[in-house]
């Protein structure tokens, strides 16, 4: 566990050399904030109703997106330099069974 308030539970964890973070919300709305600030960093995310898995890449996530669902939502690593492409979101909508 790396963070544990009221609002924002967060815990990291790695599977090979894979690392994963995980951040559970006490409300959606907390979940969309934290999610908007993390993107000008670049990150490929599965989002739930009130939790976020972030990992190396959407390959990563695939298994835990098959197992919980959600939405796989990525944005691009921000290390250009001046003339850089606007922040792109692409996101992939899955239906929970």
């Amino acid at each position: 566990m790396t963070v544990d308030a009221q609002e924002v539970r967060e815990g990291a964890c790695a599977v090979g050399a894979q690392a994963f973070r995980l951040a559970t919300f006490s409300t959606a709305e907390g979940r969309a904030a934290w999610l908007s600030e993390s993107r000008q960093y670049g990150g490929t995310y599965l989002v739930g109703e009130r939790w976020i898995i972030t990992a190396p890449s959407t390959d990563a996530l695939t298994p835990a997106r098959a197992r919980l669902g959600g939405t796989l939502d990525s944005a691009p690593d921000h290390t250009h330099t001046h003339g850089a492409h606007p922040l792109v979101i692409r996101t992939t909508p899955v239906s929970v069974p």
